[in-house]
């Protein structure tokens, strides 16, 4: 008997080939679109290397229209035949005139051994007056009668130009020597920096031009161990080995991979043997071209794809929303500080008059022993609140105003209680509130000002202070999980103040910088004089950005003591900053050493 496959069946099965259609279309369609987008770009390649092509040849023809005219100049050849000063002169006077008037860089005017005579540049201090280049192509070509074209490296100036020479002759067409003009090609460089990779190279692939100056006179392709030799001999292009950055020879229309990009090649020859213009445009076009049409095949599979997406993301966010509410639940009944999620009530004038609790959790419940708050005023559930704290309805009404998150500390009156708040607003007229009674710390610290811990000359804690603050501070911040930052001050340039000023002056230096570090600092971080010169502070819950702010107005404040004039000295600190956090797990001993080490290498830089 001839099964039968099901409906629900038989749709998966059309509904999967018609995405195996639709994704087979999309890819042939990416290719073609591609192939549409190379020629394009080649098409482009093209008209760029011709016109780059273009601008070569007529320079290169101005330039060797304008030789031929100077070697026939009847001011030139009497320099070479007479010698005497005043022909000199005059071929000075027709060389400069000529460079100027073609913009060139240098002419200069050799006799028949290669010796320059005369050059435009002769008061320059690379001048070619009195150097040979019997050497160079151009003058051997133009010494058999020849006018010569020839790009190379400046032997005397070190930068690279078109040469082209002329013979200078006397009326019987005996050869007397060479006129060269030199000039920089700074106009077609320009040009040529319009695109990312843009060379002029030779026939070896030596690049004499690019659009990027540090890939000048390194090879494009590797080229032959001889070839090379005979290119450094000549000094055509200077005298260091020309590194590939290509593994093979590039031609006209080739795919290449350059600096870990992919790049369409255009290759051109120029009206000067041997010598081409290549470009090397990105692919970018091609992989939009094909892009276009893998997110056509997109598009198909998401107008098919989209209802079953639809039906997973739906119960795959109703399963999300679960966890999270179950992992915020957990959250919000373990936390050990008191929350508690209000919306604000304001009067006509937008002042704040009451505020309604929408939640809170059990640590508020445990640190207020206040119930069933959920739906009430905080008029109602606190009668009298709003008589005792007035400032804690202005905190509350401004942060679900503006949205600002505030910190700060507070006596609660009608609880008998220290608080420490924070409060952030998740929307406009809501706020939510954290707190934690910090009561004890606050008696632990009143308790320790009147206990042997205070440092009698400047009122700091003194070194048993401190630590018996900072370990308790540590041991809150274990359970709080804030950060905070030891810093490790010692005065420079004590012992000279007692040297030269004497102790009284050494003890006021102290007490000034206590009175600075009260300043910096907050009320909340505590400040110690360890012994000495050197202090300690530990600055409780802090940020990334609370080191630099501290530095700043540290030194703010120095300069400020320091500014006015009779100071019998200057304050000073060599400071070192250590953080702690709780994942470290680094006890304050630890903490000190590292802030005690970095504050002395900073003392040793200076």
């Amino acid at each position: 008997m001839k099964k039968t496959i099901p409906a629900k069946h038989s749709w998966l099965i059309w509904f999967v080939c018609f995405l195996v259609m639709s994704a087979a279309a999309g890819w042939y369609l990416a290719y073609y679109l591609g192939n549409i987008a190379k020629k394009e770009i080649i098409n482009d390649n093209e008209a760029s290397t011709n016109t780059l092509s273009i601008l070569l040849t007529a320079e290169f023809r101005k330039m060797e229209g304008a030789v031929k005219a100077l070697a026939g100049s009847p001011w030139i050849a009497p320099a070479l035949m007479t010698k005497r000063t005043i022909d000199v002169e005059h071929a000075y006077s027709v060389l400069a005139r000529y460079n100027t008037s073609v913009d060139a860089t240098v002419s200069y005017l050799m006799d028949s051994t290669g010796m320059t005579v005369a050059s435009s540049n002769r008061n320059d201090p690379d001048s070619f007056v009195g150097h040979s280049y019997v050497f160079r192509p151009y003058f051997r070509e133009a010494a058999l009668g020849n006018t010569f074209s020839y790009l190379a490296l400046g032997i005397t100036s070190r930068k690279n130009g078109f040469y082209t020479s002329a013979p200078v002759m006397d009326n019987r067409k005996n050869i007397l020597g060479v006129v060269t003009i030199k000039k920089e090609l700074y106009d077609i460089e320009a040009h040529m920096r319009k695109y990312p990779y843009c060379f002029l190279i030779d026939a070896n692939g030596i690049i004499f031009l690019s659009s990027k100056p540090a890939m000048a006179f390194k090879s494009l392709w590797p080229i032959n161990v001889e070839v090379e030799k005979k290119l450094l001999a000549s000094k055509q292009f200077g005298e260091k080995r020309f590194d590939a950055v290509m593994d093979l020879e590039i031609t006209d229309g080739m795919n290449a991979a350059l600096d870990g990009k992919d790049f369409v090649v255009s290759r051109k020859p120029i009206n000067l043997e041997g010598w081409s213009i290549v470009l090397m445009a990105p692919k970018h076009r091609i992989n939009v071209y094909r892009l276009t049409g893998i997110l056509t095949a997109g598009f198909i599979f998401l107008l098919l794809a989209i209802p079953l997406i639809i039906h997973y993301r739906t119960v795959k966010l109703i399963e999300t929303i679960r966890q999270s509410e179950e992992r915020y639940h957990s959250l919000f009944e373990n936390m050990l500080e008191g929350f508690a999620y209000c919306e604000m009530l304001y009067d006509e004038q937008n002042r704040p008059v009451d505020f309604v609790y929408l939640d809170v959790n059990k640590a508020f419940e445990r640190l207020t022993g206040l119930k069933d708050l959920e739906g009430k005023k905080v008029t109602e559930a606190i009668p009298g609140i709003k008589e005792l704290n007035p400032e804690l309805f202005k905190i509350y009404g401004r942060v679900a105003l503006t949205g600002k998150t505030e910190k700060f500390e507070i006596y609660f009156k009608p609880l008998a209680k220290h608080l420490s708040v924070s409060v952030y607003s998740p929307q406009k007229g809501y706020f939510v509130a954290v707190f934690d009674d910090i009561t004890e710390q606050k008696r632990l610290n009143e308790q320790l000002h009147t206990v042997s811990l205070t440092d009698e000359l400047t009122g700091l804690y003194n070194r048993r202070g401190f630590f018996t603050l900072a370990q308790q501070q540590m041991k809150i911040a274990e359970r709080t999980k804030k950060d905070m930052l030891l810093f490790f001050a010692d005065l420079d340039k004590m012992k000279h103040i007692n040297d030269t000023l004497g102790h009284q002056e050494g003890d006021k230096a102290l007490v000034e910088i206590a009175t600075i570090l009260k300043e910096v600092f907050r009320e909340s971080d505590i400040i110690g004089r360890m012994g000495g010169d050197e202090f300690a502070i530990l600055a409780i819950d802090t940020t990334d950005e609370t080191r630099e702010v501290l530095i700043h107005r540290l030194r703010n404040i120095l300069d400020n003591y320091n500014r006015p004039e009779g100071k019998n000295y200057q304050l000073a600190l060599s400071i070192g900053i250590a953080r702690y956090n709780t994942e470290a797990s680094l006890t304050l001993d630890e903490l000190m050493t590292q802030a005690d080490t970095l504050m002395y290498e900073e003392k040793r830089g200076k």
